[in-house]
């Protein structure tokens, strides 16, 4: 998979995560650095690590992985936080609304 044939990729707005090792194949640590100019992907390199990094190096990986997914979490439940109070506020606006016109007739 050559990500120079992949324009799009550029575009994609989730969250992404990219890791190789720094003992990795010259052509990997370059789809690492092209990876790495989506804003939406991380990019890490596990020093003194190779292709089979992530058997050999949870103690480096770990890390990473939950720092990764708590912020993915963090940025959901803030905007599900947000959403919600926008819902809720438009929801009380309209049922405020409703509890007139059913006063009124």
């Amino acid at each position: 998979l050559n990500i120079i044939n992949l324009p799009h990729f550029y575009t994609v707005l989730v969250p992404m995560l990219a890791i190789c090792g720094d003992r990795e194949s010259k052509d990997i640590r370059d789809s690492l650095k092209l990876l790495g100019g989506n804003e939406h992907c991380n990019v890490a390199t596990i020093s003194k690590a190779g292709h089979d990094f992530p058997m050999r190096n949870a103690e480096k990986i770990n890390p990473i992985l939950i720092e990764f997914v708590q912020r993915i979490y963090r940025k959901v439940e803030w905007a599900a936080t947000y959403f919600c109070s926008k819902i809720l506020t438009i929801w009380s606006l309209f049922s405020h609304k409703l509890s007139l016109i059913f006063t009124f007739q």
